[in-house]
């Protein structure tokens, strides 16, 4: 019978903070990883569309809120959290079925 190499979570890991959908490639997810890149990518161009330098520090300057400011920041946060999900889910998926089912 074959065995089949183990697959590294560390790496799996590492590729997925690199850019999300990397260590899902590495797992062989072929789907999970495209539509972590295609979200990736809409949430990078919103972010760095939506970022003007010189209305933040028009709304620095007047010690007030921006709106550019708050969509900016909300977005980033999705972006971050995609990408906590995306090394979260290769490093699991890594790991494989009897590591999981032991709970580690």
């Amino acid at each position: 019978m074959e065995q089949k190499p183990e697959k590294s979570p560390l790496l799996a890991g590492i590729l997925s903070g690199l850019l999300p959908g990397l260590g899902q490639f590495y797992n062989r997810q072929w789907g999970k990883g495209i539509g972590f890149l295609v979200v990736f990518f809409l949430l990078a161009s919103t972010v760095t569309s939506s970022y003007d330098p010189q209305e933040v520090r028009r709304a620095a300057l007047m010690e007030k809120a921006s709106k550019t400011l708050d969509v900016f920041m909300s977005v980033a946060m999705l972006l971050l959290g995609l990408v906590v999900w995306s090394v979260f889910d290769a490093f699991r998926t890594a790991q494989g079925p009897r590591s999981r089912m032991y709970g580690y």
